[in-house]
């Protein structure tokens, strides 16, 4: 396109030269002087150089609007609707949650249901962990099936209440949607009343039989529509009655930890003011001191992306900080233990879960069973419905209560009475010595690309033409086109004006001058052409040949030395817009 362009706003200069000063003298009998052909050819060059940009516009123009429909298509999607969510100032007189006859669902997924297939296990997304799969995989006939728009429903029936104060474990086989119900509570799902859960329990999904693909997605998005309908016409009734409250604030810690590219602190801060002693003991009963005083920047030190040169334990455990610091009223957790060695594990269960946080609401996912007798309330769980609720003595009887226990997990590294002991006076010399963890000295393993140095020398463009020797032989005949053709387009006004002169003084050698002009103005349109091709040449290769090096590089580039320490982002920027940067702007 860049060539085209250029080739059309260039080479219809004469042209349109040579036809406005034909029209003019031998059409309209205009008479035209020297000074005005000169004004005139100066026009047409500065009209020239406008015209030039005029595809750019309208190539921006297009981008504009691609951009713009993919904006509205982010502003115009589901949004959660934190109306079904009721929160209150903390009460301790009411519960701090409260959970009525809901159901939630992630959404519908109408893809087609192979009961073989490997695509099953991503029918919702990992944290739905719900038992639908199972049900697609009794048999191998790898055939499609239809299957209940119910089944998209992972949580059904619910109903809770927990008391301010109360520490609940949720318990219950994998796919059980323990996780599920953690987001339910902070609205990441969408709410599904009983009325709507009954009218279309009857109904089901079209399988996509061969050659019926497009049938059977059309009755699926008609499907979903109605059920879409059915549910925004129970949305006001839900608004004025919300089927969660909540009473406090609340907090989450996930089991996969969300880490920022900052330092510890600020990780742990998440924006709130740094109030020095509340720090130092949030990471002492995070168990991040010693973390911290191995480090050599300390709290300072900044994190890589996405907690890339970090520990599963040490993101876990920043996570918990987070939530410590917040001193949030109600704290959801989901199984963040998991990743925690074992003694640490037991000394963030008792010092941080048992008595730091003894006056808040504490609900947590978990697959261990080591304290589950000291919980206030276990909740078990199985195919998305709440089947038991008591205490560890209440349940403890209960038979599928000992088959899950069964299957969860124990730790036995903690038996030694002496270990436990002495991890107990370290912890208790803290609480007297109040250690200060707070650094002065930081340490980056990322690099500003703002501030790198913009000056360019020399050497570096020789480089530049040498990655490539056929590519060189294309640069160089396009330098010798482009010389020619700039030669030859002044040679054009040149001949022009005494084409003209000649016309206007009655000369005999007119012919030979007006010949003289097609003949420059058809050299300047032949070399620019050959120019731009061969300079289009030579960027295409000399940018394939940087592309494949630097994927090369790329794909070999250790990864503590340059992936820990450089984001994503500017890797994305170098393949990018510093290859569109040279194939555009430097050629």
């Amino acid at each position: 396109m860049t060539i085209i362009n250029s080739f059309l706003i260039y080479s219809t200069y004469p042209l349109l030269a040579i036809v406005s000063f034909s029209s003019a003298i031998f059409g309209t009998r205009i008479f035209i002087s020297i000074p005005v052909a000169v004004a005139s050819i100066q026009a047409m060059n500065l009209l020239k150089g406008s015209a030039r940009w005029m595809p750019f516009f309208f190539g921006l123009l297009i981008e504009f609007l691609i951009s713009m429909k993919r904006i509205q298509g982010f502003l115009l999607s589901d949004e959660i609707d934190m109306k079904m969510i009721k929160e209150e100032e903390l009460n301790l007189l009411d519960p701090s949650l409260t959970i009525y006859n809901s159901n939630f669902s992630w959404g519908f997924k109408t893809e087609d249901k192979k009961e073989d297939s490997k695509e099953q296990n991503n029918i919702y997304s990992e944290i739905s962990e719900n038992s639908f799969e199972e049900n697609l995989l009794d048999n191998q006939n790898s055939q499609p099936i239809s299957y209940p728009v119910t089944d998209s429903i992972i949580l059904k029936d619910l109903n809770l209440k927990i008391k301010p104060g109360e520490f609940v474990a949720i318990i219950g086989e994998v796919g059980a949607g323990k996780s599920s119900l953690i987001h339910s509570i902070i609205g990441d799902m969408l709410y599904i009343n009983q009325e709507t859960k009954e009218k279309f329990k009857d109904h089901y999904f079209s399988a996509a039989e061969n050659g019926k693909e497009e049938e059977a997605n059309k009755l699926n998005q008609e499907l979903i529509s109605k059920f879409n309908s059915e549910l925004d016409s129970y949305k006001p009734e839900a608004h004025k009655n919300p089927p969660i409250k909540i009473s406090g604030k609340i907090c989450l810690i996930e089991q996969k930890p969300w880490i920022q590219n900052k330092t510890i602190r600020d990780n742990i801060l998440f924006g709130e003011k740094l109030i020095i002693d509340k720090y130092n003991e949030t990471i002492e009963y995070s168990q991040m001191g010693r973390d911290i005083s191995i480090l050599e920047g300390g709290d300072l030190t900044e994190i890589g992306e996405k907690g890339i040169n970090l520990s599963g334990g040490q993101k876990a455990r920043i996570s918990i900080a987070r939530a410590i610091y917040s001193d949030f009223d109600i704290v959801l957790m989901d199984d963040p233990l998991s990743a925690l060695d074992a003694h640490v594990k037991h000394k963030i269960f008792q010092h941080l879960l048992l008595e730091k946080l003894y006056n808040k609401t504490r609900i947590m996912v978990t697959h261990a069973i080591d304290f589950l007798d000291k919980v206030d309330r276990i909740i078990v769980m199985d195919k998305g419905r709440i089947i038991y609720d008591g205490t560890f003595n209440e349940l403890k009887s209960n038979d599928y209560f000992k088959l899950i226990l069964s299957h969860m997990d124990k730790d036995d590294s903690e038996s030694d009475e002496e270990k436990d002991s002495s991890e107990e006076e370290k912890f208790e010399k803290y609480k007297d010595s109040k250690t200060n963890h707070l650094s002065e000295n930081s340490t980056r393993i990322t690099t500003n690309e703002n501030e790198e140095d913009a000056n360019v020398e020399w050497i570096l463009y020789c480089h530049y033409l040498k990655y490539n020797k056929v590519a060189l032989v294309f640069f160089i005949i396009g330098i010798f086109c482009m010389t020619i053709s700039q030669t030859s387009n002044v040679a054009f006004d040149i001949s022009l004006l005494r084409w003209i002169n000649s016309i206007i003084e009655e000369r005999k050698n007119k012919i030979l001058m007006f010949l003289l002009v097609i003949l420059f103005s058809a050299v300047f349109i032949a070399f620019f052409l050959s120019g731009q091709y061969s300079m289009f040449k030579f960027s295409i290769k000399i940018s394939k040949t940087l592309f494949n090096k630097m994927n090369t590089a790329i794909f070999n580039a250790p990864v503590n030395l340059y992936f820990d320490k450089t984001p994503t982002g500017i890797i994305l920027n170098r393949f990018s817009k510093d290859l569109n940067t040279v194939d555009n702007q430097l050629i």
